[in-house]
């Protein structure tokens, strides 16, 4: 039977993840994408708000959010590589569901301005 090892790298982040119980990791996984999420779905939400009505405008909002980067947003989530993607996975997927929640509603709010 073959086994698969892994050779250690002497990363500072694999010897603190080897440390770090795995539900802990999760958690902290779970935590970072919550925020990055949250600040993001919030954000989007103000600029909605304050009067996004056109489809250029909504869709540049959305780009805009896309491209930060998560110490823009969440800078207490930049310490671990885990926790910077877990804020990124999270900022991503509010940009992008707010895309498609919005999308027909400012596509109906663009041409009713026309």
């Amino acid at each position: 039977m073959h086994r698969h090892t892994v050779r250690p790298c002497g990363s500072k982040s694999l010897e603190r993840a080897a440390q770090v119980p795995p539900a802990s990791m999760f958690e902290q996984y779970q935590e970072a994408r919550l925020d990055g999420y949250s600040i993001v779905n919030a954000l989007l939400q103000l600029k909605f708000e304050a009067g996004i009505r056109d489809i250029s405008e909504f869709e540049k909002a959305i780009q805009e959010e896309l491209a930060k980067e998560p110490i823009q947003v969440a800078p207490w989530h930049n310490s671990d590589p885990l926790t910077h993607e877990a804020c990124r996975d999270g900022m991503r997927l509010a940009a992008l569901t707010f895309y498609w929640d919005r999308r027909h509603e400012v596509l109906r709010l663009s041409a009713e301005s026309v």
